[in-house]
Formats: C-alpha cells, structure tokens, sequence
C-alpha cells in the first residue's frame, strides 16, 4: 500500500521537506484491532511535535523513524472498515467510520 512516510527526525519546521510517498506493507489486524481504507487523513499539530520532538518542551517521544522503518503520521482519519479482528462486534466490513489512528 502506499503511504507518505519519514525516515528521520526532520528539522523544527521543516517537516514538509522531509516527508515522502512510500511503498509499506498493509498491516493485519490483530485480535481487537479494525484495519481501514484511508480515504482522508490530517497532520495536526500534536503529530508535528512528536516528529520534530518538540513534544512537552523538547521530548523525543513516539517511534523512531529510520530508513529500515519509516513512521507513517496522520493521528485523524477517516475512510471504510476493510477488514477486522475476531473480537470486533461493534464494526463490520463497509463500514464509514472516522477516529484516531494508535501505533
């Protein structure tokens, strides 16, 4: 699947240099997990201050993009329920939904 990624730390402010558009595996849900087809995402500001570890003053919080594995950022979504794990009941398959997304 496609996604945009980064693969370091930018610099403060410079984010928008730094992001590019990726090849990357399409994750399998686990147990308790729904897995859906991005149609709409945001970069807000939280996710530019876990990148740039401006987070809470200066704290390099959140995972550690690389080239070996790029971090994929876009916290808000919205898109269609593609597939679930065995101990979702309250989602199916075709399903609109929106929330946030969590590593």
């Amino acid at each position: 699947m496609k996604a945009i990624t980064i693969n370091h730390r930018p610099e403060i402010g410079g984010l928008s240099k730094d992001v590019q558009l990726a090849d990357v595996p399409k994750p399998e849900p686990k147990s308790r997990d729904v897995l859906v087809k991005v149609q709409a995402s945001t970069i807000n500001i939280d996710d530019l201050h876990v990148v740039e570890g401006t987070f809470f003053g200066g704290l390099p919080i959140g995972p550690k993009p690389s080239s070996a594995k790029p971090v994929i950022h876009g916290t808000d979504l919205s898109g269609i329920v593609e597939k679930i794990g065995p101990k979702i009941t309250r989602f199916k398959v075709g399903d609109e939904v929106f929330g946030i997304h969590s590593l």
